[in-house]
C-alpha cells in the first residue's frame, strides 16, 4: 500500500524513527513540538492522520506522582518503516 505524506508527517516520522533507534519508548507531543519547531496543533493533527493511517501508535506512561501520565508516540511495529534514507521510507 502506498501513502502520501506530508513534509511535516515525514518530519514526525523521522523523528519517532530516530527516537526508536535510541532505544527510547517514544515521544510526547511536547517534546515533537520542540524538536521540530512546530505548534502543538499542527503536530496534533498529524499524529492523529499517521495514527489514523497505522503508521504510529501512543501509550500511557504513569508517573510516579500524581497528575496526568505521559502520552507517548511510537512508530508501530507492524507498520515496516525502519530506515529512512534520501527523504524516502524503506520498508
Amino acid at each position: 500500500m502506498t501513502v502520501s505524506l506530508s513534509d511535516t508527517q515525514k518530519r514526525i516520522l523521522v523523528a519517532l524513527l530516530h527516537a526508536s533507534n535510541n532505544n527510547e519508548i517514544g515521544l510526547t507531543r511536547d517534546r515533537l513540538m520542540d524538536k521540530l519547531n512546530l505548534a502543538r496543533t499542527t503536530v496534533y493533527d498529524n499524529l492523529f492522520k499517521l495514527r489514523n493511517l497505522k503508521i504510529i501508535d501512543k501509550t500511557l506512561l504513569h508517573k510516579e506522582t500524581r497528575g496526568r501520565p505521559l502520552v507517548l508516540w511510537y512508530l508501530n511495529k507492524d507498520s515496516k518503516l525502519k530506515t529512512y534514507n534520501n527523504n524516502k521510507f524503506i520498508n
